[in-house]
This record gives structure tokens, sequence and C-alpha cells, in this order.
């Protein structure tokens, strides 16, 4: 008897020295909730392909079936000239008239500076003869208004390269590119009316085929369910609570699950306590606990473990809960 005693002052001297405290290990029965995807397309057509099967394991990013696509298709390309002809006009509106645009101006300006030159040596000679009388003053006169014309002429022509050389005007180029975003929206619905007809596995995991309701060849008319699947986050183990224990558990808490068909146990976190009592289910009735208050609690598998868990399968729960 002293032996034990000096035993046991030695066994609780050792966990106040390293720090522990009593841990106590919960058992409880649960099963697995699985809750399936079904997967549809916005858009109706005849299914032309159909590229899984019941029971089928489907990687991310895997084609799931097609629709009929040919309306869709010529609307792509349709909205795709569209966009890319008022793509050009902007492009166009920014940076000016072509080179070849602005070589004419600038040859008609080379020809509007030769024609003032020659007119200003004219009038020059015009105006050293009529000092001699062998002119006229009417006559000097149209020369003068003919050398003004080309001197207008010569700062028209510079104007007008000045203006090509800065493109469009900025309310224009602004027009033309609303239209062209315009354009571009039409485009992003069209391309997306085309990939609702070509259904793939949005997910970041894997997911099974529970059934398929569909034959190649059917008429699906838009939002019916084609494909239905089983992701693997969406299964999750499911298990009631005593109230007395309900203190002892919180979210993000690890649990254990164990199984039959499981090689070994498997880690899920808790992600829902219930706020609301209820009587113990009937899946879990025994004479002990079959008339005390629960609360339901939810935990989900990592999915590289939940591939292990099936709907409605028993299962056992266990934890370690630091007092």
């Amino acid at each position: 008897m002293r032996h034990s005693k000096y035993i046991s002052i030695s066994i609780v001297a050792i966990l106040l020295l390293t720090g522990c405290k009593y841990r106590e290990s919960f058992e409880l029965n649960g099963y697995i909730e699985a809750e399936p995807v079904l997967i549809a397309s916005s858009q109706s057509g005849t299914l032309t392909q159909l590229h899984v099967t019941k029971g089928d394991w489907v990687e991310p990013g895997l084609k799931l079936f097609n629709l009929e696509q040919v309306n869709e298709l010529a609307q792509v390309a349709e909205a795709q000239a569209s966009y890319q002809r008022l793509t050009a006009i902007v492009e166009d509106n920014i940076k000016g008239k072509r080179p070849e645009e602005l070589a004419a101006l600038h040859a008609e300006l080379d020809s509007a500076k030769a024609s003032l030159k020659l007119s200003e040596i004219e009038l020059k000679r015009q105006a050293d003869l009529i000092k001699s009388g062998y002119t006229s003053k009417s006559n000097l006169d149209v020369l003068t208004a003919q050398r003004d014309k080309n001197l207008a002429s010569v700062s028209e022509f510079n104007a007008q390269i000045k203006l090509a050389e800065l493109g469009a005007r900025q309310d224009l180029i602004h027009a033309s590119k609303e239209e062209a975003n315009a354009a571009k929206a039409k485009l992003d619905q069209a391309q997306w009316r085309l990939a609702q007809k070509n259904l793939i596995l949005a997910t970041p995991h894997k997911a099974r085929v529970e059934d398929v309701y569909f034959r190649i060849g059917e008429w699906v008319p838009a939002g019916s369910p084609v494909v239905k699947l089983q992701m693997l986050e969406f299964i999750k183990a499911r298990f009631f609570v005593p109230e007395a224990m309900l203190p002892k558990i919180k979210l993000g808490q690890k649990i254990k699950l164990h199984c039959d068909a499981c090689q070994q146990d498997l880690l899920a976190t808790i992600s829902f306590i219930s706020d609301h009592v209820e009587f113990t289910p009937p899946v879990i009735f025994s004479e002990q606990n079959r008339e005390r208050l629960v609360f339901m609690v939810e935990a989900i598998p990592s999915p590289d473990q939940a591939i292990y868990l099936k709907a409605g399968q028993p299962i056992q729960i266990g934890w370690e809960y630091v007092e």
C-alpha cells in the first residue's frame, strides 16, 4: 500500500512539474453526410458529348459534357470581328493619318511654297517696273492678290499637316473607345454562352459521378441537371453531443473519425455546432442515451481523407480534451 501511495504521489508530481493537464478521451457515434452537386447548363441544347459515366472519378478541369453549339460559335465569330474592327478604328484615330497621307500633304505644301516663291518674285519684278512706268497699278494689284493667295495656301497645308499628326479629336477618340468597349462586352457574353455549352469540373478537388440524367442526342432544357456529382469538399461527419459535453468542444477543434472500412483513423475539423437542442436521433438510439438531449455537431475532413467516406456510413468519433 505504501509503495502504491508513493507511485501515485510520484505521478502527480511529474504532472505538476511538466505542466501537463488531465486529458479525457470521448467516443460518440455518428454518420457521414454527403451533399451532392447538380451540374447544369444555363443554355438549352442537344447533348452531343458525354465525357463521364456513373461511378467515375473526375479530375478538376476535366470536361463533363457538351451541348450543340453551332449558334454560339457563330455569335462568337461575329462579336470577335466587330470588336477587332472597332479596335482598329480607335487605333487609327489615336495615331492620326497614315504615312502615305502625310506624304501627300507635304507634297502639296511644297507645291504651294513654290507657287508662293514664284508669285513673290513676279510681284517684286512688277514693283520695279511700275517705278519706270512700264506696267500699270492694276497689274501690280493682281500680282499682290496672287501672292497673298499662295501665302494662304501654304498656311492651310501647314495646319492640315499639324492636325493630321495629332490624330482625331478627343471626343471622337472617346466615342470610338466606347463603341469598342461595348463590342468587347458583347464578345464576352458570346464567349460565356459558348462556355455554358462545354461544362467542366471547376473545383480544386476531384469528384465522383453519382448519376447521369441525359443521354447523347436528347434535348437538355436550360437549367436541367445533366450530371450529379459528389464533391469531396462537401463530405462531412455529423454526430450529436450530450449537453454536458458541449462546453468541451469548439469550432476548429480536431477530432478523429473511425469507420469499419477505413484502414486508419481519419482527422476532421469541427465546422458547426448547433444552437438548438434536440432528442437523440433514432439512428443512435440506445438504452442508455435515448432520452438525453443532444446538440448536433458537424466536422469536415480534408479532401484527401474524405475520399474514403460514403454517404450514410456509420462512424465513431473520438478526441482528447485538455481540461
